[in-house]
């Protein structure tokens, strides 16, 4: 694998995510909330905008919230098929600042996104969910919208996905082009059985040639079995 550029930090990014909060708030699209995570439990975890008529805004520490609606925000992804949500009744309004002044995942790659010129995202299922959100975030800013396609991920027996979240073993390094063959297989490819032990680069060489996105499994997960020999879509 190799970067195609310089590696950006969101670290470095603070001043250009203020600057697209200040302009939200500007146009009277963000409020802020003081809310619980105990009360949004109660809730049903959907936010339904307890703190955005608020006549005296809270005391700090506070959350930044973006209004929603009910407009349907959908899309066609392109592995997995038209998603919608209703951001209002699906979601209800979300954070772009944390109470602790922090700024949100959702907030923070749309506009490195946006920075990088990005035209197609390709990632986990586990992040579909997220995309309206982000295509709504994208519209409120006037950005462009990305074509998506979300691969399904991959879990364990206890259908966990593989991640050091959930303290799954490495990858071992020696065994890198097993590893890159047994995932394109996983995600409906056919590598042939004469390049599984040559070097990491042919095998990618390969893949790059004859990836076919339209083959990728229309799931949510692949279950892969405990001896990595095989895989179940549930």
């Amino acid at each position: 694998m190799h970067w195609d550029g310089e590696v950006l930090y969101q670290s470095s990014r603070l001043d250009a995510y203020a600057q697209a909060l200040g302009s939200l708030q500007e146009q009277g699209l963000c409020y802020p909330c003081d809310c619980t995570r105990g009360q949004i439990r109660a809730m049903g975890n959907v936010y339904d905008g307890s703190c955005r008529n608020r006549v005296i805004p809270p005391k700090k520490p506070y959350a930044i919230r973006l209004k929603t609606d009910t407009t349907p925000i959908g899309f066609v992804d392109i592995i997995q098929g038209r998603f919608s949500q209703q951001l209002e009744d699906d979601v209800g309004d979300f954070a772009l600042m944390r109470k602790d002044e922090l700024f949100a995942y959702q907030l923070a790659v749309v506009i490195d996104d946006e920075y990088q010129n990005i035209t197609h995202i390709v990632r986990g299922w586990d992040l579909l969910n997220s995309t309206p959100r982000q295509i709504y975030l994208q519209k409120c800013l006037g950005y462009k919208q990305q074509k998506y396609a979300h691969i399904p991920i991959i879990v364990d027996e206890l259908g966990q996905k593989l991640s050091k979240q959930a303290f799954a073993p490495s990858i071992e390094t020696d065994k890198a082009t097993e590893a890159l063959f047994l995932a394109l297989q996983l995600l409906g490819q056919a590598p042939p059985r004469e390049i599984k032990h040559e070097n990491p680069g042919s095998l990618l060489d390969w893949a790059v040639l004859n990836w076919d996105i339209h083959s990728v499994p229309k799931v949510a997960n692949i279950e892969l079995d405990s001896n990595l020999n095989g895989a179940q879509s549930p």
